[in-house]
């Protein structure tokens, strides 16, 4: 056989096995799309491209899987987020990348981050300033483009790199499941992750097979960035001492830990509703009904509790979770401990209080108003309303009043009243007799003795008459002012609707 017809057929064999496996790893992405169910047919996709081997390949792989009718979601644009790290070099990647979305016919979003800036500002490393101005940024981009899905190109070994800087510092089975496939997040937008199924290595050949170009992002090879050493020194040591492919191994164990995970997540939402109540800025749980669980249930409840404060779980360890649940089997009241997300955690006996601090809707000196309570009328004050009342029945004995009595009612002796009656916040130095006692307590000590959760010790008001305090609102009323059967007017005070007109 002619040298020159030799070299052709082997040209043409490589060619021939190229095609193959370049339709193999479009299987393979298409298969876990499918299999994952990572979009639906109404979903509208926006392509995060940074002009690396990743997204270049997940961006060339969806348009060849929409073209053949095997994506069930539209693609609409693609973004690329400009660091300005690199001078030069960062505006010819967004060049690049500019000219090769059009090229497959997407629009094109393109956006300056100061990640430098915000590290300086915020304090964080260029590593976690970049990530969270990325994630900011290709939410904020999505819905201004009416996108509900956005796409990154993280990969087997990204994964992995996940998985051991996970393990290095610390979690559970939710960190070790990885980077998932798909993820939603708030506001209604989800992450997808279509190439987890592939390598590194298979993304690299594969770009090679259709001559996509790419570029290479020189500050990958610095190993002052810890996911750099990992990818670059610890996994190659490790697979040394591996059987198999490490970033499979990985892949499969973060697999077998989602699952356990979401099987974890559906127990703890069938709990979350007879053990939780939320309100703004708090989220409180009843000790008793939350230590009845497993521990890995504990940390998917608190973790439930920290997304109902909008916290965020970024920086929260296996050690933070830990902290938590010691706090819980000491149960010393009053006790609190300081978390990430600016979240504190705090016990009373009977509660655990999950509380973050909130923007103030009253200023200082709003605490220091004094208001007058219309008998009989409407008094609103820090966003409640006491509605008086006066009661003339004889037939109301104090134990029909406190058999009939609502918890937002209470019931005075009118006679044993100095009028008028005032409303106002505690204050230091604060005393009143508390009803079934014969001498008076500071309200600050009374406040402690019982117990009170955070939640109720922050929303307590005074009422007073001109001599007194005759109710610690909503707790207790005063030994002084209480129903007796010699009363023969009552004043009815209860807590309504806010927005009653006064």
């Amino acid at each position: 056989m002619p040298p020159d017809l030799f070299e052709e057929q082997v040209r043409f064999l490589l060619e021939f096995f190229k095609v193959l496996m370049a339709r193999d790893f479009e299987k393979a992405v298409a298969g876990f799309i499918k299999g994952k169910q990572l979009f639906g047919p109404y979903d509208k996709v926006l392509v995060a491209v940074s002009g690396g081997a990743d997204s270049m390949a997940v961006l060339h792989v969806l348009v060849r899987l929409q073209a053949e009718g095997c994506l069930r979601a539209q693609l609409c644009c693609a973004a690329h987020l400009n660091h300005r790290l690199r001078a030069e070099q960062s505006d010819s990647d967004e060049e690049f990348v500019a000219s090769q979305v059009r090229e497959y016919g997407l629009r094109f979003v393109s956006r300056d981050i100061d990640v430098l800036g915000y590290s300086e500002s915020q304090k964080l490393s260029i590593e976690t300033a970049g990530r969270m101005l990325r994630i900011k940024n290709l939410i904020e981009i999505a819905r201004k483009n009416d996108c509900d899905v956005i796409v990154t190109g993280h990969q087997k070994n990204d994964n992995a790199e996940t998985v051991l800087q996970r393990i290095a510092r610390g979690t559970g089975f939710r960190g070790l499941a990885g980077i998932w496939p798909r993820r939603r997040i708030a506001g209604g937008c989800s992450f997808v992750r279509p190439l987890l199924c592939v390598t590194r290595e298979e993304i690299i050949n594969f770009l090679s097979q259709h001559r996509i170009s790419r570029r290479v992002d020189r500050t990958n090879a610095d190993f002052r960035f810890r996911r750099n050493f990992i990818r670059h020194r610890l996994m190659p040591f490790l697979q040394r001492g591996c059987g198999g492919v490490l970033a499979e191994e990985l892949f499969q164990l973060s697999q077998s830990a989602y699952k356990l995970h979401k099987k974890l997540l559906r127990l703890a939402e069938e709990i979350w509703s007879g053990c939780a109540r939320i309100e703004r800025g708090w989220v409180e749980f009843e000790i008793e009904k939350f230590t009845a669980t497993a521990e890995p249930i504990q940390v998917e409840l608190i973790r439930m509790g920290l997304r109902c404060l909008e916290a965020g779980e970024r920086d929260w360890s296996a050690r933070h979770y830990k902290m938590v649940v010691q706090l819980i089997a000491e149960n010393k009241s009053g006790k609190e401990v300081s978390l990430p997300g600016r979240v504190t955690a705090a016990v009373d006996h009977r509660h655990l209080m999950l509380y973050r601090p909130v923007k103030a809707e009253h200023g200082p000196d709003d605490r220091k108003i004094v208001k007058k309570i219309k008998v009989p009328g409407r008094t609103v004050i820090a966003e409640r309303c006491i509605e008086a009342a006066i009661l003339k029945s004889r037939q109301q004995t104090p134990e029909w009043l406190s058999s009939h009595k609502p918890v937002t009612t209470e019931y005075f002796d009118l006679d044993k009243l100095k009028l008028p009656l005032s409303v106002r916040f505690r204050q230091t130095g604060d005393r009143f007799v508390p009803l079934g006692q014969r001498s008076g307590k500071k309200v600050g000590k009374f406040i402690t003795a019982s117990k009170l959760t955070y939640q109720t010790r922050g929303r307590l008001l005074i009422v007073s008459d001109n001599e007194k305090i005759i109710w610690l609102l909503p707790v207790r009323i005063s030994e002084l002012a209480k129903v007796t059967k010699a009363t023969r007017k009552i004043l009815q005070l209860c807590i309504v609707d806010s927005k009653a007109p006064e």
